[in-house]
């Protein structure tokens, strides 16, 4: 899609979408979005997400987990185009949490002095597999959640 056309597409988006939309793009979790704009409902976000790529032409399937990177990836792409001048979409390089800036990076696991928020979760797993009778543990999640980095 070129990006005049994603930017009339973006402006025809009804109001509660395109703030999913922004929230998504500032690096908020589903569960927050949920939380502010749709009653604690991840379904109805998830529904404004199937929407959203339908109408950016990125939806293939049912697969909308796999599809938000591929969404947030092109609209850093169409920022860059003249035709989006005057829209204000903050991304989440940009964005500032109490943290620290947004630790998501795009692209292959991050080193370990890059990863940071996941301490209990790694003293869990060290004392699973690390015990007097060692455990099994799967590290499941969604894509780009950062198991690989965890792992690591």
């Amino acid at each position: 899609m070129h990006p005049q056309e994603a930017r009339k597409q973006y402006e025809k988006l009804p109001t509660k979408r395109k703030e999913v939309l922004n929230r998504i793009l500032k690096g908020e979790t589903r569960i927050a979005i949920a939380n502010a704009l749709c009653d604690g409902s991840r379904e109805a976000v998830n529904q404004h997400l199937r929407q959203l790529y339908k109408s950016f032409g990125i939806l293939v399937g049912d697969e909308f987990q796999r599809k938000l990177p591929d969404l947030i990836q092109q609209f850093h792409k169409w920022q860059e185009s003249p035709a989006w001048e005057n829209v204000a979409l903050e991304f989440a390089q940009s964005q500032r949490s109490p943290q620290g800036p947004n630790p998501f990076i795009y692209g292959p696991a991050i080193a370990p002095e890059g990863f940071y928020g996941r301490s209990p979760l790694i003293r869990e797993i060290k004392t699973r597999i690390g015990g007097m009778t060692p455990q099994c543990v799967n590290v499941v999640g969604m894509r780009r959640a950062g198991k690989s980095s965890l792992l690591r």
